[in-house]
């Protein structure tokens, strides 16, 4: 089970999109885990035997020798490979590794899924945060409530679990990164595993031959099926997440080694393959995290297949030779675990705080470039090392912005309705929190209200965006809103040939990208529906760059070409949807252009990062885009042809 649980998120953070929910993999471990634990505390309880030392001695034995490890490994690694500001983030997350806090960091710093967090080498440590922040508190319980009775306990325990799920549920579609990250959301998988620890120390039944098959293969398949049908943009842990941990418990209660499913999981190769997992997964991250940053970019199947090959050969000989002889408590007492774990804990946090306080050494690092990367890596660091919410444009009269329409946002709405009459409203996700900005900083009304947060588009299914709400806003104000202006990021709309949304080879030439017609749809089917008597306008995605930072400091500060083709195309395609809809659309691939795309402005980076704008990328965009091009998505009026473009002449690069 270790390796079905460990293959799928190898391959998932490879990029190979037919593990496109590979993710799942740690859910998988930590209903082994919660059932192999619990397996073992029942054991001691039972004999009168249960020690927190000797408990938390094991764990020390089984995690830190490898992990510390892997780690060391890493310094050499991030010292030569890594951006100051990486090499910051590489520093912060050694402390909060050495102290199972990964899991905080890596959700205040944007998400499991973000682009930024892929290219972090402790990554998948979060993982192991929850898990031993969870037997900080799991073997006190149990020790605790023992006395009460098993019935009493596990009765707890299954409060406790169906309130972690609900409260996963909840947050998978309000506050999905604290939903993935933080332990009262997971908790109820590792609970899992523990209730079918109980179930079977208690002496639970063997099935008959024919369920075990059944329920065998139906835990197998479920696996299966959320390794391959699960996506980036799957709510997730909430009820989806029960379709592979209730398929790790079945194959728990039922895959006797007399059933099929059985056989399969106790072959040689897999069973060899799960001795090995947790140092796979141990060096797996880092070793794809580093070479993307090598890259420069997504990378191909080539050297992905290779990365996968060295992650189990390094997971084999970490197993060999540092997981099995720590666990020998003849070679290594006590006493000399307990100090090596305490030694490499703050081994670790200060070599992390120093790297941090130095601020990832960015004066080395500018004395390794040529005058020219220089001045490049200032703008890089200038522009966009900032949060989007930090900086979204409040004028303190009327033009303001929200992540939603609270009474209070409400409120501040109708005062300045009596004020200045009719208000532009911009709504969608974060590229939506760009659009805003731009058109406040243009001054295109003294009333102009922003509405938007990342990932809330229409065609997307999540409940914190409130759409809903939004539209009975617009329907009890139609009178005050001269106008609805719609902007929504258009990678999302953009696919593979298989239907994936956002594939890691986009933008690269290695995979064709496919306009999802379905998608544009339903963001005509919401601005054209009956029932608001307002106008609502859709302004058509830019021109994503597509370009990190690092290539922008080594190679070239123009937009990826790929990329400019397909919104193009994109573009295109959303033009003509709009002639059938009866939504008015404009254009901003043709309303904001540079003759040569570069992503350079004076003393601009015009872009934040892959596809979102920098605050100096705001101000440009609003002061090159024509008035008549504002007029009319304001006013309704035609644009006039051609009259909306403005060339910008790029700047030498500095």
């Amino acid at each position: 089970m270790r390796a079905l649980a460990v293959l799928p998120v190898v391959f998932f953070h490879a990029g190979f999109q037919t593990f496109s929910g590979g993710f799942v993999g740690v859910d998988i471990f930590f209903v082994i885990s919660g059932y192999l634990i619990t397996t073992i505390i029942i054991s001691d309880m039972e004999k009168g035997a249960f020690s927190l030392a000797d408990f938390y001695e094991r764990r020390a034995r089984r995690i830190l020798p490898a992990l510390y490890i892997v780690m060391f490994s890493c310094l050499g690694l991030a010292w030569v490979s890594l951006m100051p500001a990486d090499l910051k983030s590489f520093a912060q997350s050694l402390i909060a590794v050495s102290g199972f806090g990964s899991n905080f960091l890596f959700w205040q710093a944007g998400g499991y899924f973000a682009t930024a967090a892929e290219l972090a080498p402790l990554l998948h440590t979060w993982s192991l945060a929850v898990e031993e922040q969870f037997y900080l508190i799991f073997p006190v319980f149990l020790m605790l409530a023992w006395g009460s009775g098993r019935r009493r306990t596990l009765l707890m325990l299954a409060l406790v679990a169906v309130a972690s799920l609900a409260l996963a549920q909840w947050a998978a579609m309000n506050r999905p990164g604290a939903a993935f990250f933080l332990l009262p959301m997971r908790g109820w998988e590792l609970l899992l595993g523990a209730f079918a620890a109980f179930h079977l120390k208690a002496g639970g039944r063997e099935p008959h031959a024919w369920l075990g098959q059944l329920g065998g293969l139906l835990g197998l398949l479920l696996i299966v099926f959320a390794v391959l049908a699960f996506d980036k943009q799957t709510p997730f842990p909430g009820l989806y997440a029960l379709v592979p941990t209730v398929g790790s418990v079945l194959i728990l209660l039922f895959a006797g080694p007399q059933t099929l499913v059985g056989r399969l999981l106790g072959s040689q190769l897999l069973v060899g393959v799960g001795l090995i997992s947790y140092s796979t997964y141990l060096w797996h991250q880092p070793l794809l995290a580093f070479a993307k940053h090598r890259y420069l970019s997504e990378l191909d199947t080539t050297v992905s297949g290779v990365l996968i090959a060295a992650s189990v050969a390094l997971g084999y000989l970490t197993w060999r030779f540092v997981e099995a002889p720590f666990r020998d408590r003849r070679r290594f007492g006590r006493r000399r675990i307990v100090g090596y774990s305490l030694a490499g804990s703050a081994f670790f946090i200060l070599v992390g705080s120093y790297w941090n306080f130095q601020d990832g050494y960015k004066g080395h690092y500018y004395d390794t470039l040529s005058e020219q990367q220089k001045g490049r890596a200032q703008l890089i660091a200038a522009h966009t090392a900032y949060d989007m919410y930090d900086f979204m444009f409040d004028d303190g009269d009327c033009r303001f912005w929200g992540r939603t329409m609270t009474p209070e946002l409400e409120r501040r709405f109708g005062a300045c309705a009596k004020r200045y009459g009719k208000a532009v409203l911009v709504f969608g996700d974060s590229h939506a929190m760009n659009l805003y900005n731009v058109m406040a900083k243009a001054r295109v009304s003294p009333f102009v209200v922003g509405v938007s947060q990342g990932y809330c588009r229409i065609d997307t299914d999540k409940s914190f965006c409130k759409f809903g709400e939004l539209r009975g806003f617009l329907r009890r104000h139609a009178m005050e809103v001269k106008v609805a202006v719609y902007h929504q990021t258009g990678n999302s709309m953009l696919h593979n040939e298989k239907g994936d949304a956002f594939p890691p080879e986009k933008f690269n030439g290695r995979t064709p990208l496919r306009i999802n017609v379905g998608q544009i749809d339903k963001v005509f089917g919401y601005l054209g529906r009956d029932g608001v008597p307002l106008r609502f306008v859709w302004v058509g995605p830019w021109a994503e760059a597509q370009v990190s930072s690092r290539e922008i400091l080594f190679r070239q500060a123009k937009m990826n070409g790929i990329s400019l083709a397909a919104f193009k195309e994109l573009d295109r395609a959303i033009a003509r949807g709009s002639r059938t809809s009866g939504v008015e659309y404009f254009s901003l691939v043709d309303a904001f252009a540079s003759s040569e795309y570069s992503l350079w402005n004076k003393d601009c980076l015009i872009f934040k990062d892959l596809n979102h704008l920098s605050r100096c990328g705001e101000d440009f965009m609003a002061a090159a885009i024509a008035d008549d091009f504002w007029a009319a998505v304001i006013g309704g009026g035609a644009l006039p042809g051609g009259s909306g473009r403005i060339d910008t002449v790029p700047e030498e690069l500095p």
